[in-house]
């Protein structure tokens, strides 16, 4: 065992090392070897820049030298004590008459069976009498070794068959022969010694194993009568008959929330945490129960001398979604109130038309400051404001784990579908019981979510006016009797808060990721790779304090774990140590101030929030809004729609976070993941550059919106100087925000405006020959319109050539067809096997954009693809429909012939004025238009003001009576948006500010330009 005790050696992490060997220890191969090492951690962020390597090193009292010298000449002293004493002297016992076996599946456990046996008969020692207990947590003890030492092993399965040591005839067998060899100690200790990183872990997870078990079968056991009085009536619950463990996270020295079950069918939830904060929370809804006309459910407690037990809630459909949903609202006044957060879906259970919080050690959550990040004071309120509403406690629908168009996943309580793509891959088994068994990267449903949807059919999006609807009422209970509620939240002040320093996520896959072969020989690789926590130490204050500990906890297989009283601002880790003034104020105090800050204002605020929040991410197949539509007389119809602009114009303001005169907005931004709900940049799509046109030319049209106007002005510029070396081409990026720095700087001339205009013309310059998305709303033609309007200000020849290369960038990628040519954008790729009409996606946009780029350049070449383009979207043209086929659908299905300015007759139509020879194809976008267009929402993008905006290009006699209609709808069905259900924001294109830009260039379609054809 020699060879054990000398591997341990490297098994010491760099903070544990002690006197590094002589720099000129190793060979001059290892040296080499030690220098890439090093220069491979020094080039990790943030270690990259200034001297936050030396830093990281320093915490751990060394440099670079003795980390090299460590690296170059490994330590091979043999070691004794501790984890590696237990681990030899588990492999020297003669072998038990009654090995502990792996279960099927879980065949990699044989590699520390003998560990695995030793900690069974240790935990038999602790609870003398209670085999048949132990018997049932054994299972759990060889799935987590099995777990851990997967990577490896399949590793060492593939080296021995590439290497032919395995005999069997076929695949299987091989896979046998390799796993029974596990078993055999000659095969097992030169395997952990190769790998003495795996080896400490496996034996750090067996012990954590015997003591958390030995502590939960006393817990168990002293508790039995408690247990069946609180919980069981009473009644005697008859012995033992499951225990499940692990569920949720391991924490403070592995130990985890278990599930127990008795002969009786009585079933209780053990939580190795203090449970007073849910008892405290049961009270406070207990209180508001009283005079909620819908109760909510808590469950029933258990609290001991820090831990406790836990009534389980099993899950079952409602019956009545709209009373599920009411007491959802409701739930999210109480989290709001208390500042509560990571409620995702494994922490709710639907039972029935009861939504129930089944954990709630992260209510009164501390709030941390945060950098500003070049912010502006608006948009630093915004942020704020988004960070500590009804969005934070993460009951309501959200997406997660975006990254640039998976479309990532939304975890939330209330939004989780069942069966959803995860949006990033995990690493799984495949050839799973085969000698060529792998890891593979597979997206696969998320476990443990389903329980908390009340039907697998069911979607808030259905039910926004019960969750709205029990929100305000909780909300208003809880507002009018601030003195009962703040006795309530006194009794908080010493409860144990759970401190979510860093997303859980993160140290869960630092775990699953350390468990690499590579990073399991030398426990510095292992640090090296643990140092990606310094990434968020390096942008956040005060997150560096908790390293050592985050480290420290890492290396005991946890998910690191801090605490803090409700009424305190130390934190303390898992090993009791103190983190002085980890936050800036209690949680309390924080608490308490928020309740003395509801008011009907901050109603107002956190409903909308809720709303946009649902209506962001409901499923694409959410019905569409409609309204009872048809063209009146238009009497005074302009006045009517300056006066309606008007209103939109203070419910923007009304909505806008204000300070020092700037104003900025949340709501829905369109990314490459579809809707997020964020504070807005500075996009022309839905992001700030709309309501900043917006009110703008309210103020032209109305005056009195001239300090709202230049406030979002302000923070629009101080967007786009943070942004525009990170922007992207089209009319939802770079190409948009051009655009509207042309119309502002019209209104009023500014050198700001000229400086970032210049900035944008030299990215979308650089860019345009790596675009992939092509069409107006995120490609080459749409920046080609933004190019186009600032030219009318500076006609630089930096604006011609970046026109230049978005053109040619569109010349080389269309795509031929049966006629003519198309573009299919990135984007449309997975829903369409051919190029689409229309203007924002398709042909139609980049014909108009290539009209323009020749016009401006005089180059035929433009003209002549933008020809071939309009010859091509022809084809596309329906004879007995009269219009334009949406390619992503069927041509028998309902929707393929869109009535719309992204899809449909719409965009094309615009895309066709001025067009010689285009007057037929202008005749059947009118005719579908006025046939087909209204009646839908009132937004730019696929509504009716989008609609209308063809019939004021074309100075269309039936205009004022279509503008009559939709003034009449909007009086009567109020400003339904371009988001499911009608949802809007404060955005342009589906939002508020498109609705009142819509109504005013119908008002004045002589001043105000046509922002669907980027017109001056």
């Amino acid at each position: 065992m020699d060879q054990l005790r000398r591997a341990a050696a490297r098994a010491v992490p760099l903070a544990e090392r002690g006197t590094p060997p002589d720099p000129d220890a190793g060979t001059e191969r290892s040296r080499a070897r030690a220098a890439r090492i090093l220069a491979r951690w020094r080039a990790q962020p943030p270690f990259d820049s200034g001297d936050a390597f030396a830093r990281r090193l320093a915490a751990d009292g060394t440099d670079e030298a003795a980390v090299a010298a460590w690296l170059a000449a490994p330590p091979d002293e043999p070691v004794r004590g501790g984890w590696v004493d237990r681990l030899v002297a588990a492999f020297e016992r003669p072998a038990a008459a009654d090995p502990v076996t792996p279960p099927p599946g879980y065949e990699f456990a044989a590699l520390v069976s003998p560990l695995l046996t030793d900690a069974r008969d240790r935990l038999r020692a602790a609870v003398p009498g209670r085999a048949a207990d132990v018997a049932l947590l054994v299972p759990a003890l060889a799935v987590t070794a099995h777990e851990m030492a997967t990577r490896t092993m399949l590793l060492e399965l593939n080296v021995a068959r590439v290497t032919e040591r395995l005999t069997a005839d076929t695949p299987r067998g091989r896979y046998a022969e390799f796993v029974a060899g596990l078993g055999d100690p000659a095969v097992a200790v030169p395997l952990l010694a190769e790998y003495p990183v795996l080896a400490r872990l496996l034996t750090t997870a067996a012990d954590q194993w015997v003591r958390a078990g030995a502590e939960l079968l006393t817990r168990l056991a002293a508790d039995r009568a408690a247990l069946a009085e609180t919980f069981g009536g009473g009644a005697d619950p008859g012995p033992v008959a499951a225990i499940r463990t692990g569920l949720g996270d391991r924490h403070r020295d592995g130990r985890a929330v278990a599930l127990v079950d008795f002969a009786s069918g009585l079933r209780v939830v053990y939580k190795p945490r203090s449970v007073a904060v849910d008892g405290h929370v049961a009270a406070l809804v207990d209180w508001l129960n009283g005079q909620l006309a819908r109760p909510l459910r808590m469950p029933v407690t258990l609290a001991r001398d820090g831990y406790g037990w836990v009534e389980h809630v099993a899950a079952h459909p409602s019956d009545d979604p709209a009373a599920f949903y009411h007491r959802a609202g409701s739930l999210l006044a109480v989290l709001y109130l208390l500042d509560a957060v990571d409620c995702h879906a494994q922490n709710l259970v639907a039972a029935g038309n009861q939504p129930v919080l089944v954990d709630l050690e992260t209510a009164l959550q501390p709030q941390f400051p945060d950098r500003d990040k070049d912010l502006g004071p608006a948009e630093v309120a915004a942020r704020d404001g988004t960070l500590h509403s009804v969005l934070r406690s993460g009951l309501l629908p959200q997406r997660s784990w975006t990254s640039g168009g998976d479309g990532g996943t939304d975890v939330s309580a209330l939004g989780y579908a069942p069966g959803a793509d995860p949006g990033r891959p995990a690493p799984a088994v495949a050839g799973a019981g085969t000698d060529t068994a792998r890891v593979a990267y597979r997206r696969t449903p998320l476990a443990g979510m389903a329980d908390a949807r009340p039907g697998a059919t069911v979607h808030p999006v259905d039910h926004l006016s019960d969750v709205d609807s029990g929100f305000a009422e909780a909300y208003r209970i809880l507002a009018g009797d601030k003195g009962s509620v703040r006795k309530l939240l006194g009794a908080f002040a010493g409860d144990e808060i759970r401190l979510l320093r860093r997303d859980t996520l993160e140290y869960g896959s630092l775990l699953r990721a350390g468990l690499h072969p590579d990073l399991l020989r030398d426990a510095l690789d292992r640090d090296r790779h643990l140092d990606r926590l310094w990434v968020l130490a390096d942008r956040q204050p005060g997150v560096a304090d908790f390293l050592p500990y985050e480290r420290d906890d890492l290396w005991r297989n946890d998910i690191p774990l801090f605490t803090v009283r409700a009424d305190g601002v130390d934190a303390v880790s898992t090993t009791g140590a103190t983190i002085p003034r980890a936050v800036p104020r209690s949680a309390l105090d924080a608490v308490l101030d928020r309740l003395d800050r509801l008011d009907e204002a901050d109603l107002a605020r956190q409903r909308d929030l809720c709303a946009a929040a649902i209506t962001a991410v409901a499923p694409t197949e959410t019905a569409p809004t409609g309204y009872p539509f048809t063209p009146t007389t238009p009497d005074a119809v302009r006045e009517r729609a300056v006066a309606a602009a008007a209103r939109v114009g203070d419910e923007l303001v009304r909505l806008a976070y204000r300070a020092d005169g700037e104003l900025a907005w949340v709501g829905p931004n369109l990314t490459a993941d579809g809707w997020v709900l964020a504070p807005l940049g500075p996009e022309l799509y839905g992001g700030t550059a709309g309501p900043a046109l917006f009110l703008a030319y309210l103020d032209d049209a109305t005056g009195g919106y001239g300090a709202a106007a230049d406030g979002a002005a302000r923070t629009l510029r101080r967007q786009v100087d943070r942004r525009a070396e990170t922007l992207t081409g089209g009319y939802g990026s770079a190409g948009g925000v051009l655009y509207a720095l042309a119309l502002l700087h019209a209104r009023r001339p500014s050198p700001e405006y000229s400086g970032l205009a210049a900035r944008l013309v030299r990215r979308i310059a650089a860019t345009a020959g790596d675009d992939a998305t092509l069409d107006v709303l995120g490609g080459c033609a749409g920046s080609i319109g933004g190019l186009i309007a600032w030219y009318a200000t500076d006609p630089a020849g930096a604006v011609r050539d970046a026109v230049r290369r978005c053109a040619d960038r569109l010349c080389a990628t269309a795509r031929p067809g049966p006629v003519g040519h198309g573009w299919l954008p990135d984007t449309l790729a997975s829903v369409a096997d051919r190029p689409p009409a229309g203007f924002a996606h398709g042909a139609a946009g980049c014909a108009w954009a290539l009209d323009g780029a020749a016009t401006l350049l005089g180059d035929e070449r433009y003209a002549a693809a933008a020809a071939d383009a309009r010859a091509y979207e022809r084809t596309l043209f329906d004879e007995d429909a009269g219009t334009w086929w949406d390619v992503r659908v069927p041509r028998d299905s309902a929707t393929a012939y869109p009535v719309a300015w992204c899809h449909g007759a719409t965009g094309v139509g615009l895309s066709r004025l001025g067009v010689p020879g285009a007057s037929d194809e202008l005749t059947a976008a009118r005719a579908t238009v006025l046939r087909a267009g209204f009646g839908h929402d009132f937004s730019l993008c696929h509504g009716d003001l989008g609609n209308l905006d063809l019939l004021l290009s074309t100075s269309d006699s039936a205009a004022d009576r279509y503008l009559a209609g939709i003034l009449d709808g909007l009086d009567e069905y109020g400003w339904l948006g371009g988001m499911p259900r009608g949802g809007t924001g404060p955005g342009l294109l589906v939002g508020l500010a498109g609705i009142g830009y819509g109504l005013l260039r119908a008002a004045s379609p002589a001043t105000v330009p046509s922002v669907l054809r980027m017109s001056r």
